[in-house]
C-alpha cells in the first residue's frame, strides 16, 4: 500500500524535475529559479496534503483488516506472547506458576538493541553521504569518463540515495523484529511499541539524513 502511495508522490515530482531542467534550457538562470521556487511551493502543498491522505487511508485499511482477521478490539495487546522465555514463579494473586523475566535483564538488552541500531543508522547516513563527501573528486571523473553533465550527475546521486534507503531500510525492518524478540517482551503491546521505536526512528534518520546534510552542512552550493 506505501509503495503504490509513493507513485502519486514521485509522479509530480518527477514532472517538476522535468519541467524545471526544460525550462532552464529555454530562459535566463533567474527566470529558471523564480519558476523552481514556484513549483517548490506547489510541490509542498501537495506533499501536506498527500501525508494527510496517506494517514487516514492507513487508518482505514487497518481498520478493515482488523475487522477481517476478527481482532478489532479484541485484547490480543494484552495477551502474553508466546516466545516469552522466563523462569517459573507463583503469582502472588492467582497463585499460579508464571513465567518472570528480569527487567533488568531486558533493560541492557534493549540498551544493547539501541546501540546497535545506533551503529546501523550511522552507516546509513554514510553511505547516504559518500556522494556529497566525494562529489569534487567524483563529477569530473563522470564528466571526463562517461560525458555526464551536471544535471545528470545530480540525478545519478538521487537515484543512489534513493535505492540505498529502500535497501538499508528493507534490511534493519527485518533485523529491528529479530532484535525485538531477543529483547523478550513480555505483552504483544510491549513488542510492538519496541518494534514500532526502532523502525520510526532509524526510518526518519534513514530518509531524511541526506536532506539534512544539504540544507545544513553541505556549503559547496
Amino acid at each position: 500500500m506505501y509503495s503504490s502511495w509513493l507513485l502519486i508522490l514521485g509522479v509530480p515530482g518527477l514532472f517538476v524535475t522535468v519541467a524545471v531542467g526544460t525550462y532552464a534550457r529555454l530562459a535566463d538562470a533567474q527566470s529558471s529559479d523564480a519558476l523552481y521556487e514556484r513549483l517548490t511551493l506547489v510541490w509542498s502543498l501537495f506533499t501536506l496534503v498527500w501525508a494527510f491522505a496517506l494517514r487516514k487511508a492507513w487508518q482505514r485499511r487497518e481498520s478493515m483488516l482488523g475487522y477481517r482477521w476478527s481482532v478489532h478490539g479484541s485484547t490480543a495487546d494484552v495477551a502474553v506472547l508466546p516466545q516469552f522465555r522466563g523462569s517459573l514463579i507463583v503469582d502472588e494473586v492467582t497463585g499460579e506458576y508464571v513465567a518472570y523475566s528480569s527487567p533488568t535483564v531486558r533493560l541492557l538488552k534493549y540498551v544493547a538493541g539501541g546501540l546497535i541500531s545506533f551503529v546501523l543508522v550511522s552507516f546509513a547516513v554514510m553511505l547516504q553521504s559518500l556522494p556529497d563527501v566525494y562529489q569534487d573528486a567524483l563529477e569530473p571523473w563522470a564528466q571526463r569518463k562517461f560525458g555526464m553533465g551536471d544535471r545528470a550527475f545530480q540525478g545519478l546521486c538521487s537515484l543512489y540515495t534513493g535505492v540505498v534507503v529502500e535497501l538499508v531500510g528493507g534490511r534493519y525492518k527485518k533485523l529491528a523484529l529479530r532484535l525485538t524478540t531477543w529483547e523478550n517482551h513480555r505483552l504483544a503491546s510491549d513488542f510492538k511499541q519496541a518494534a514500532n521505536l526502532k523502525v520510526f526512528v532509524f526510518a526518519v534518520v534513514n530518509c531524511y539524513a541526506s536532506v539534512v546534510f544539504l540544507a545544513f552542512f553541505d556549503k559547496g552550493e
